[in-house]
């Protein structure tokens, strides 16, 4: 039978810590652009899986708030515009022209949100209807296909100083 691991109030504190240095920076031009404004497309893009799979209940908070009942196309827009930002600041993307580079980000992150989209509506036909769990699945979709996608990315970065395929 296996112990769970003792945490610690230090331990905590210590990984919230981590968490907000990660998290807030100082406002600066760079900041602003290559880490808030990422940050911000991250939102829209979990707010789209959750659209896509529960357009009722999205439709039901957006009007309970104030805002027009379908804000897909906004958030589609926002996600794939932060994101390609994100890319764009990448090592992956160095080296090119301004304009390829903002183009190929562009296009990549479009198609990325796109692709997802894709994905959250064949997956929201087979689940079961309680919102709840369909909501837990595409939040934990979405998350599960950025993180996967960073470790790619991150991946790739990590290789681009020596040939790709040898050690």
């Amino acid at each position: 039978m296996s112990k769970f691991p003792v945490i610690t109030r230090e331990s905590v504190q210590t990984k919230l810590k981590e968490l907000r240095v990660q998290l807030i920076k100082p406002l600066t031009k760079e900041n602003l652009f290559y880490h808030y404004m990422p940050m911000m497309g991250v939102r829209s893009y979990m707010e789209l899986s959750f659209s896509v799979v529960n357009p009722g209940l999205s439709a039901g908070i957006y009007r309970s708030l104030g805002f027009p009942s379908d804000l897909t196309t906004a958030n589609t827009v926002t996600a794939a515009s932060c994101l390609g930002l994100y890319l764009y600041n990448r090592q992956t993307m160095a080296g090119k022209p301004l304009h390829l580079r903002g183009a190929h980000c562009i296009y990549h992150s479009t198609i990325f949100v796109l692709g997802s989209v894709l994905g959250w509506a064949i997956l929201a036909r087979s689940l079961p209807t309680s919102p709840v769990f369909r909501t837990l699945i595409s939040l934990g979709c979405s998350a599960a296909m950025l993180k996967l996608t960073r470790d790619s990315l991150d991946h790739i970065d990590s290789r681009l100083g020596s040939t790709l395929g040898r050690k």
